[in-house]
Parts: C-alpha cells; structure tokens; sequence
C-alpha cells in the first residue's frame, strides 16, 4: 500500500481526496523541474559550440617597392697637391647637413635573405671654409659638396622584421672648389664647379615598424676620385688635383608598396 492509498479519499470540507491533490502537485513539480533544466541545457550545448581560431599571423615579408625620404650631417676630406712642382698642400675638410630621398625595391629570396636595388638624392651643404691654401700668392680655399646621388646594388640579413644590409654602387656629386685672394687688389674669387662620379659603399639596418613604415639608420661613403684643375683655376702657376671623399649618415623613413599581403 503506498502513500497516496493511505491517505483520506475525500477532505471534510471540499469533498476532494488529498491523495490526489498532492498527485497533482508531484505532477506539477515535475512538469516545472523539465522546464527549468530546458535552458540549462541549451546553455551547456552553446559552451560546448565549436572554438573558431583566429589565422595563423604570417612572417613579414620584405619583398616590395618603397619610397622614403632622410635627413642627417656630411663630412669631406679632399687632400690638394700642385703637379708642378710636386707638393703636398693641406686638407679641405668640412661638414654639414645633407636632405633627400630614397627609392627601391627588394626581393626575398628566402625567410633570412634578400636583394635589392636603389636610387638616392639628396641636397647637401658640406663645407669647408677659409683653408690656407698659399701656393704662389696669398689665398684661402673653400670646398662645398652640394649635392649627392647614388645608385646601388643591396643585399641583406632578414631577422623577422629587422633587416641588416650591405650595399655597393655609383655615386655622383656637385661640388665647388674655390680661391679667395687675400692681398689688396688682387682678384677677389677664382674656382670651379665640377659633377664628380665614382663608387659608392653603404652600410644600415632597416625596421618594420608596422606593415607599411620602414625606418633605416645608414651610413654610405663617395670615394669620387681625383680632379685636377688647369692653372689659373686653384693655382695661377700650375695644374691643382684635388681627391674628393665623402662620408653620410642619415636617418630615414619609407613607405613599402607592393609585396605578398597587398
């Protein structure tokens, strides 16, 4: 005999049995337990939903056009020598400021290696101001590197988003040599502008510093050879040769164009 048999059939009161009452409240109970475990068990589906991961992020790739500009100091060292007779006169030695820009590309060979090839411009004022230069009257010498160019050969380490690189090439220059007379009544200035040509070697380290910017720290040098000047130009008496070398280091930025990923 169970629970439910045992108790009264009717209530004294309501004519209605308590054991089928508390029947209905069990059914009740029971019918309400199911609805709530309904959204427990939606919920635990959905947790259990398939995690999408997000794509793998791909090396940087330093394959591409770019296009930059840079700013920095220059200095010159240009030994002078008359032909005739043989001497050995002091330096031209000078400094200053250099602005230009920058454009190559390179290509990736392989995840550490990389070649290229590029053109630079730049203005310069390298200068060099009152040097004696006696050689058959009083007179003080100036040099004035004005402009620089290059173009050049590149090859570099790639480490992630760093890039070492060694470069090799031509370079070209203007430059201006002249005389300034120190006795009273003599002429004032004689000299010469020149377009100097000859090889250039360079030396930096570039950083991807997002996808697009590039900065670069590099230092280059011109060796552009000897030049030598006619009598009356640097010297009234004889021919003057003047070797012009050059030094740079700038600092520049540049967008990159181009590559996988664009």
């Amino acid at each position: 005999m169970d629970f439910f048999s045992r108790l009264p059939r009717k209530s004294p009161r309501w004519g209605i049995g308590l054991g089928a009452i508390m029947k209905k409240v069990v059914l009740a109970s029971m019918a309400l337990a199911a609805l709530l475990a309904t959204p427990a068990r939606a919920a635990e589906v959905a947790v259990k939903a398939p995690v999408y991961q997000a794509a793998p992020v791909l090396p940087y790739n330093w394959s591409g056009a770019y296009l930059g500009i840079n700013v920095g100091g220059g200095w010159s060292r240009n030994p002078i020598v008359l032909d005739n007779p043989a001497v050995n006169l002091d330096f031209l030695e000078g400094g200053g400021a250099i602005a230009g820009g920058y454009i190559g590309y390179n290509y990736q060979l392989s995840p550490w290696f990389l070649v290229g090839l590029e053109g630079a411009g730049a203005w310069a004022q390298i200068k060099q101001v009152g040097q004696d230069c006696t050689i058959d009257v009083p007179a003080s010498c100036t040099s004035n590197i004005k402009s620089l160019a290059s173009v050049r050969g590149r090859a570099g380490i790639v480490l992630e988003r760093v890039l070492v690189y060694g470069a090799g090439g031509w370079g070209f220059a203007d430059a201006r040599y002249d005389r300034v007379f120190l006795p009273p009544g003599s002429p004032l200035l004689s000299g010469a502008s020149s377009s100097l040509s000859g090889v250039t070697g360079a030396a930096g380290v570039e950083a991807a510093i997002t996808d697009v910017l590039i900065g670069r720290v590099q230092y280059e040098y011109f060796d552009f050879g000897n030049t030598t000047y006619a009598a009356g130009v640097l010297s009234d008496i004889a021919n003057v040769t003047v070797r012009t070398r050059v030094h740079t280091l700038t600092v520049g930025f540049a967008a990159k164009f181009g590559g996988p990923g664009y």
